[in-house]
Formats: C-alpha cells, sequence, structure tokens
C-alpha cells in the first residue's frame, strides 16, 4: 500500500490539465448547439400553432354553418397534434441540450479548479548538464500558423453569414434573429478563443535556443542552467497505430516555470533532439 502511495505521490500531473478540461467542455457545448436550435425552433412553432388554434376557437363561438363548424373542429384537432408534437420535440431537444450544456459546465469547473496548478522537480547538479558550446537554434514550422488562420476565417466567415441572414431575413423577428445568432456565435467564439490561446501559449512556452548560459523560451525569459531540473516527456496514444508517441518535451525548472519542444513542430529535429536526449529526465518532487 505504501509503494502504491508513494508511486501516486511522485506521478506529475499535466500541466495543460485544465486547457483540455476547458476544450472538453468547447466539446460538449458545441453539440448542445444543434439541441438547442431545435429546441429554440420547435418553440417558435409550438406558439404559432397554440394561437392559430385559439383563434379557431373564437371563430367556433361565433354564428356559422354546420360545415364550417365541422370543419373548424377538424383544423382544431390536427393543428392541438401537430402542437403536441412540437411541445414533444421541444422539451425532449431541451433536455438533451441541458444535459450536453451541464456537461460543459462540469468540464469548465474542473479546469477552473486546475489552474496554474505547476509541478516541482528535485534539483539536480549542474555539473551532470551537458552544456552546448554553441547556441543551438530550434527552427518551427510554418504550417500550424497557416492552418490557424484558416481555421479562423472559415469559423468567423461562418458566424458572419450566420448573423446577417438571422437579421436580413423577412422570416424572422428581431428577438428571434438575436437569440438564433446567439446560440451559434457564443460556442463559435468561444472554440476561436480557445485556439488563439492555444497557438499564443504554444508560442510563449515554445523553446527558442540553447546556449552556455542557459535557455530562452519565446515569451523572452531567460533560464540559466543552474536552475534546471532535467526533461519531462509527455506521451499520448495513436488510435489508429495502437502506439504510443512522444507530443512534447518540457524543460522543467527550480521555479515550476518549463519550456516546450513539439517534435512535430521542429524543422531541425536531428540536432535539436540530439542535445536533449543527452539532457537527464527530471525527478518530482514529493
Amino acid at each position: 500500500m505504501n509503494d502504491q502511495t508513494s508511486q501516486k505521490a511522485k506521478r506529475a500531473e499535466r500541466s495543460d490539465k485544465g486547457l483540455f478540461m476547458t476544450m472538453m467542455g468547447v466539446f460538449f457545448l458545441l453539440f448542445a448547439i444543434a439541441p438547442a436550435y431545435w429546441a429554440f425552433y420547435n418553440f417558435g412553432e409550438y406558439r404559432q400553432t397554440a394561437d392559430f388554434i385559439r383563434q379557431l376557437n373564437e371563430k367556433s363561438k361565433t354564428d356559422a354553418t354546420p360545415g364550417e363548424r365541422q370543419e373548424r373542429g377538424e383544423r382544431i384537432s390536427s393543428s392541438s397534434a401537430r402542437a403536441e408534437r412540437y411541445g414533444l420535440e421541444m422539451l425532449l431537444s431541451g433536455a438533451g441540450g441541458a444535459v450536453l450544456f451541464g456537461i460543459a459546465l462540469l468540464f469548465f469547473r474542473k479546469a477552473w479548479r486546475s489552474r496554474n496548478r505547476k509541478n516541482f522537480y528535485e534539483n539536480i547538479d549542474p555539473r551532470t548538464i551537458p552544456i552546448p558550446p554553441n547556441r543551438i537554434e530550434v527552427s518551427y514550422q510554418k504550417l500550424y500558423d497557416i492552418l490557424f488562420a484558416l481555421i479562423f476565417f472559415f469559423f468567423g466567415g461562418m458566424l458572419l453569414l450566420i448573423i446577417y441572414q438571422n437579421f436580413t431575413s423577412r422570416f424572422i423577428k428581431p428577438a428571434d434573429a438575436i437569440i438564433r445568432s446567439l446560440i451559434f456565435a457564443v460556442p463559435i467564439i468561444l472554440l476561436l478563443s480557445v485556439i488563439c490561446y492555444l497557438m499564443i501559449r504554444a508560442k510563449r512556452n515554445a523553446l527558442k535556443f540553447f546556449d552556455a548560459s542557459g535557455i530562452k523560451r519565446g515569451d523572452g525569459r531567460i533560464f540559466a542552467w543552474n536552475e534546471f531540473c532535467g526533461t519531462v516527456t509527455q506521451t499520448a496514444f495513436n488510435q489508429r497505430t495502437q502506439r504510443k508517441y512522444i507530443w512534447r518535451v518540457e524543460l522543467v525548472f527550480a521555479n515550476g516555470e518549463s519550456a516546450w519542444l513539439i517534435p512535430n513542430r521542429i524543422k531541425n529535429y536531428d540536432e535539436v533532439f540530439n542535445y536533449v536526449a543527452s539532457l537527464p529526465p527530471a525527478v518530482l518532487r514529493n
């Protein structure tokens, strides 16, 4: 039992756990759009059908021939059945949207609780660190910046188109146009905000270069080798190949800060990781 407790204590918590929870929250929030919109649509149809039934009932009180009364009765019966269907679909889709929205809130709550958590590691002897004789620059690919720009313009353009169609349609009331626009706008803006935050965060934490004095990070901060605590390798599992792969290597320091190396974004991979392989691994502080 003690050994198991010790192993759990030495397991590093993912530094981006809060970010992962936020992304999952956005994911479920996006899935809540469809049932929420369908509930809103059925609510409008239910309201219109109920108004139509009320008008027919008011006309039935006036003098009319037996044939007209029978016709109105049949229309009231069919409209009532349609109103019940709209009401049922409104309740079911609304309940589904509420459940998905509630799950999203749970993920956002976990993300908020795990914010600003850092892992601290044992100090290591600076003499065990192989100091690079020359500066090693880390060169990054531009592909991900291009993909981010394409995603931003795609979702941003789609959002503007939806808002334009809602407010220019002659068949949509201004109040309904506002609600429909918000249903689509909030998740899309949230998704773009998360993607933007991911890109900025990765650039700020990305390692720029090694030299004899230490390392420099993307946000301009410089960390000396006497603060270095080792490397931490983050792995993920590829469902298609059924294999683990390295998706990030972190150089961690005594103050809980770290600098990142993401293998599939680095042009001079061999030069950088031949040196990183010589650095000692980090040991989590109890």
